[in-house]
């Protein structure tokens, strides 16, 4: 006498059992049951269902096993960045980076001197702590990045988008910078001494105790830009739009600020008289030229409309 089959669970027993791996498990407790009900039917019919019941196991492992697919290209992608390390060119880095930053994968610490990284997109990308010193980021995209202590110094940044990036303490020091978008972006404590800034744009950045001794801002836009206790000796400012920005004991010994135009900027503690003056439009729109060569005296008999150049 042929023994009773056992009942397969029902799906609430499975679900009691399985629990958090019910809905993954499911296609094994249909399968149970297909089994238990072909009891009957005849061969052919039985290896249609089973034909299709492997199709679906087939798919249900190949989703449970895409969390390991995505580790081995995460992977396949580090090594690809660690192989590069030291190299001046490419190395396949930009695709790497941008693939693990496209996947969220944090590039804390990530280690790439003197690294050829031209028009790298890593938008988002968290960046803190890297050391990137020398590398060469013209044209990129690091829009909201986190760049907090990394060190950036020495590297060619022209042309890049640092927009909305965190920069606090990261160092910048003898970077060129030229033509860079760093609109809002934090630049707290940042170490931009000897950098080169020229047409930068800095609009609405903060730089609240940032170094910038000796920095070319030449015609930068630092308009509505914070300056509290930032520290300007010695930086070229000649042309550079500094309306509306906020001045805080903010450091301008020696600075030039040959037709800079800082109408309507806010100065406490600010001591001008050892900046150069020439052509320079003041906080309440009038000009000076104290500083000027003899002669070169262009002082109009009116003064000039809010944030014109004379």
């Amino acid at each position: 006498m042929t023994a009773p089959v056992e009942r397969p669970p029902t799906w609430r027993e499975w679900k009691a059992r399985q629990r958090r791996w019910a809905r993954w498990t499911s296609p094994d407790w249909a399968l149970r049951w297909a089994v238990h009900n072909l009891k009957g039917w005849g061969v052919f019919q039985a290896l249609e269902l089973a034909g299709k019941a492997s199709v679906v196991v087939a798919l249900v492992v190949w989703v449970m096993e895409a969390d390991s697919r995505r580790q081995q290209k995460h992977y396949q992608a580090w090594t690809m960045v660690n192989l590069a390390r030291g190299g001046s060119g490419d190395g396949g880095r930009i695709s790497a980076l941008e693939n693990l930053n496209r996947d969220r994968v944090s590039l804390i610490g990530l280690s790439a001197p003197n690294a050829t990284l031209v028009g790298v997109q890593l938008r988002n990308a968290d960046l803190r702590n890297a050391d990137l010193r020398e590398a060469d980021l013209s044209e990129s995209n690091l829009r909201v990045a986190l760049l907090s202590n990394a060190n950036l110094s020495g590297a060619r940044l022209n042309g890049a988008n640092l927009s909305n990036a965190n920069l606090i303490k990261a160092k910048l020091s003898g970077a060129n910078l030229r033509n860079v978008n760093l609109s809002e972006a934090i630049l707290r404590w940042t170490d931009l001494d000897d950098a080169s800034l020229i047409m930068a744009d800095l609009s609405g950045a903060e730089l609240r105790e940032a170094m910038l001794i000796k920095a070319d801002l030449y015609a930068a836009d630092l308009s509505k830009a914070i300056l509290i206790r930032a520290d300007l000796s010695g930086a070229n400012l000649y042309g550079a739009n500094m309306s509306g920005a906020y001045l805080h004991e903010t450091n301008l010994r020696g600075a030039n600020l040959l037709s800079a135009d800082m109408t309507q900027a806010y100065l406490s503690g600010v001591d001008l008289s050892e900046a150069k003056l020439c052509r320079t439009v003041l906080p309440d729109g009038q000009w000076s030229n104290r500083d000027c060569p003899e002669g070169d005296d262009q002082t109009p008999s009116v003064p000039p409309p809010a944030g014109s150049t004379p």
